[in-house]
Formats: C-alpha cells, sequence, structure tokens
C-alpha cells in the first residue's frame, strides 16, 4: 500500500504564486522571472526571490500582482526576441 499526504503547517495570505516552469535559476543560484519588454518584443530579466515551493507551485517576492511573465519556451534568456499571441 501506498498512500502520499499534504498537509498544511501555516496559512499564508496575500501572496504570490507562480507555476516553477516560469522560474529560472541562474549559475550562482539567483532565481528570476523573465518578462515581456514593455513593447512586449523582448525578454527581460528580473530577480526574484522563492520563498516556499510545493510540487508545481512557488511562492515568490519581486514581483506585483497582474504583472506577465514568461512560460518556459526552450532557449529563452534575457534579450531573446518573442513574439507575444493573445
Amino acid at each position: 500500500m501506498f498512500a502520499q499526504v499534504d498537509i498544511s503547517l501555516k496559512e499564508v495570505k496575500d501572496v504570490l504564486s507562480l507555476s516553477k516552469t516560469s522560474i529560472y535559476e541562474d549559475e550562482n543560484g539567483v532565481n528570476y522571472v523573465l518578462e515581456p519588454s514593455e513593447d512586449g518584443k523582448t525578454a527581460v530579466r528580473k530577480d526574484i526571490k522563492v520563498k516556499f515551493k510545493n510540487n508545481n507551485n512557488w511562492q515568490v517576492e519581486g514581483l506585483d500582482e497582474g504583472e506577465e511573465v514568461l512560460q518556459f519556451v526552450y532557449g529563452i534568456k534575457d534579450g531573446s526576441k518573442i513574439e507575444i499571441q493573445k
């Protein structure tokens, strides 16, 4: 037999969480996300702090509610040309 149990030890309110596929880590262990530039044509790096991790969603600091971030695309990096399709 096998059972998987998730136990919440603490509830935190008013925090932002992101899918882990939106969060990158550089060679120095700094976490960041990539956002579209103001004109939406370039990926721009923004450093963040990861506060808590669960399987798929990570609580983060350093972003404001409503900010757009790019989800993982192979080979994308700061300065990459992008095209946003809505």
